[in-house]
């Protein structure tokens, strides 16, 4: 194998894993937390210690523990999330590099695989706005798409129901959640 050849390989490597681990975010997370659940101390490498929340998010029988402040947030009683949960309620296929920050529009875009398996752009979620764009439709939103800290945040409930999904917040034992299902699927 030639060197050009080699080059090539580990070039495109590192773009592969440095895709894969691209956050939506300008700052980086801490280095090592022992524990994050439900209201308990965290642990930091560092051995300070913080309080932090979680909640548990169920998408037809898919969970996710999301954190404050880094998976979701409450902006004006609503729960906004991260744009990669968002993936989970959409009526279509979103391929492993769908989705996509434009740092000068601040908007995130989401993309579908069409008949030939091509990528193409099908969401538009432009922070500051109380709406969002799917091709040319314009489709409105009780809240607006915030940026904080660097981290882009969706309004889970209004992009949940704009996909015929149903929303529920559930608390049990001193736990709260959110089960969101197909109108169907109840």
């Amino acid at each position: 194998m030639s060197k050009k050849v080699k080059k090539m390989l580990v070039v495109t490597l590192a773009c592969v894993l440095l895709s894969g681990s691209m956050a939506f975010t300008a700052t980086s997370a801490p280095k090592k937390i022992d524990i994050i659940l439900n209201e308990k101390e965290i642990k930091t490498q560092a051995g300070t210690e913080a309080h932090q929340k979680s909640i548990e998010v169920k998408i037809d029988e898919q969970a996710f523990q999301l954190v404050e402040g880094t998976d979701y947030i409450i902006a004006a009683g609503h729960i906004l999330v991260s744009p990669v949960y968002i993936i989970s309620v959409l009526d279509f296929t979103v391929p492993g590099k769908g989705i996509w920050w434009d740092n000068k529009a601040k908007s995130v875009t989401f993309a579908y695989v069409d008949i030939d398996d091509y990528p193409k752009p099908r969401l538009t979620f432009k922070v500051g706005e109380s709406h969002f764009t799917e091709f040319d439709k314009q489709i409105e939103l009780k809240s607006k798409i915030v940026m904080v800290k660097g981290r882009v945040y969706l309004p889970l409930r209004a992009v949940s129901e704009a996909y015929g999904k149903e929303i529920r917040w559930e608390s049990s034992n001193g736990q709260s959640g959110i089960r969101i299902t197909t109108k169907n699927q109840q």
